[in-house]
């Protein structure tokens, strides 16, 4: 499977051309962490699992006042993917975790990724601010039983890094 069509350096600028397939496949998880989101909000969500959710932010509360390396960026992909796991969890069945082989996608994880962090640290500070900004009001959403939001904040979550990787982001 590939995920990255062409990941550009130069001149203090990072362009990843994510693949189609890659994209598709975000879009999808998306879609399910939304749903997952919603229906545990009309089910209940248990305050043990609003907790292991909120221990998580706090972790990447704490990373946000660390100056950014990759070694910073790499624990906030751990993070990012637990964050993600926790979310599909909600859900009242299974059946949405199991769509995603359990193991979320980010493109952060993909192995091209490691030259772009480590040559515009800046640009993946940004990321990991903007992301944990959607985070909290994704939770915020979540504990307030707010579940159209929380979905619609879910779908729309998937598409922050992508747009802040293209091109067009730095036209």
């Amino acid at each position: 499977m590939v995920w990255i069509t062409e990941a550009v350096l130069g001149a203090g600028c990072v362009q990843a051309a994510l693949s189609r397939e890659f994209l598709e496949t975000l879009e999808v998880q998306s879609v399910l962490e939304g749903v997952a989101a919603r229906l545990a909000i009309e089910q209940g969500v248990s305050e043990n699992h609003l907790r292991s959710i909120r221990v998580c932010l706090s972790a990447v509360d704490r990373l946000k006042q660390s100056a950014m390396s990759v070694f910073v960026f790499a624990e906030y992909v751990r993070l990012n993917a637990s964050f993600h796991t926790l979310i599909l969890q909600l859900a009242p069945c299974s059946a949405f975790f199991r769509q995603l082989d359990g193991e979320p996608v980010t493109p952060f994880k993909l192995p091209d990724m490691l030259p772009l962090v480590q040559t515009n640290l800046a640009l993946f500070q940004k990321i990991l601010l903007l992301e944990q900004e959607q985070h909290c009001s994704i939770v915020e959403a979540i504990e307030r039983g707010h579940g159209a939001r929380a979905e619609y904040l879910l779908r729309e979550h998937s598409g922050i890094a992508a747009r802040q990787l293209s091109p067009e982001a730095r036209a």
